[in-house]
């Protein structure tokens, strides 16, 4: 594996708040090769084509260097020739920055795509400096994805809403990590085939010490404690490390759950109704207490749009009566 892909991998590691079908889905198509060629497939490929290797790695695994600048939370510069300015991370609407959250959720780049956590505050911080700026919508269709970075960056919107209006508009697929940023926003829509929810917190540890018996194979792992080295392949998992694994996963779900009544005004329960770890589509969820009204995304841009457009009809009314010298 390459420093690159090392870097890549670095941000998948650790415990995720995601669906759990979409993870499984994505882990069978990773193992099938979908993604692109295998380590083993390049030769063959470089064979036919000898730049087609170097070409392979850009498009599939472009991964950029996050530790020097993502991470320290520095504006990218401008290239040093073509001097324009860097992306801001968000569209205008208006006077609506719209920022997507799509696909996975990592701390850093993935060269499988999705969006960065970090890069998301960046254009958060951004959207905030910027006079131009009245209102943010989130655009979130995301699976969810790691804890690491989901926390900061739903700290980072429900402080964003303190300054200018922040709402969230789920377009198709709200799940785990997303909906846990979204409940930071003043306000969620969702539109009609939208699936909502996933709250909770689930982790898969596999015992292979079986088929490490069956093959013949003793696994010692050398410890300062029982539960340093919980779930080495071909070693057997305790009742005691699967205890503390499963506090572990309790205290992550209870935070989430926390979060979210605590942003939606809800009394839900850790494994209990909304909070099971079920996804339901809009109109259910609408019904929960987890999103405010099922809506296309246009539907929204176009309230939050409105919604300015009525402040500043206020704003100039109030003005005029206060110069004509009658007080409101």
């Amino acid at each position: 594996m390459t420093p690159t892909q090392l870097k890549c991998a670095a941000q998948h590691f650790g415990p995720w708040w995601v669906d759990a079908s979409w993870m499984a889905n994505a882990l069978a198509a990773f193992r099938a090769g979908v993604f692109g060629p295998t380590a083993e497939e390049l030769p063959r490929l470089a064979s036919i084509d000898p730049a087609a290797e170097g070409r392979i790695l850009d498009a599939i695994k472009g991964f950029r260097d996050t530790q020097s600048r993502v991470l320290a939370f520095d504006v990218p510069p401008a290239g040093p020739d073509d001097g324009a300015a860097p992306d801001p991370g968000f569209t205008m609407h208006g006077s609506v920055a719209v920022i997507s959250i799509a696909g996975q959720m990592t701390k850093g780049d993935s060269s499988f795509g999705g969006t960065s956590t970090v890069r998301t505050r960046q254009a958060l911080r951004r959207a905030m400096a910027d006079d131009s700026v009245r209102a943010v919508l989130l655009a979130i269709d995301s699976p969810g994805g790691t804890v690491s970075g989901t926390i900061d960056l739903a700290d980072d919107v429900a402080r964003a809403t303190t300054v200018k209006p922040v709402w969230a508009a789920i377009d198709d697929l709200g799940a785990s990590a997303a909906f846990y940023v979204a409940t930071s926003a003043d306000r969620i829509t969702a539109n009609r085939s939208a699936v909502v929810g996933s709250i909770g917190m689930v982790m898969i540890l596999q015992d292979s010490s079986k088929m490490a018996e069956d093959l013949g194979v003793t696994v010692h792992v050398l410890s300062t404690g029982p539960n340093k080295g919980a779930g080495m392949p071909g070693a057997p998992i305790t009742e005691g490390q699967l205890a503390v694994h499963q506090e572990l996963v309790d205290d992550l779900g209870r935070q989430f759950v926390s979060h979210v009544n605590e942003r939606r005004g809800l009394k839900l329960a850790l494994g209990e109704g909304a909070a099971d770890g079920r996804v339901m589509i809009a109109e259910k969820a609408k019904a929960a207490g987890l999103v405010d009204a099922v809506q296309p995304f246009g539907d929204t841009l176009a309230e939050m749009q409105g919604a300015l457009a009525a402040e500043d009809a206020e704003v100039i009314a109030r003005a005029r009566v206060q110069h004509e010298g009658q007080l409101l």
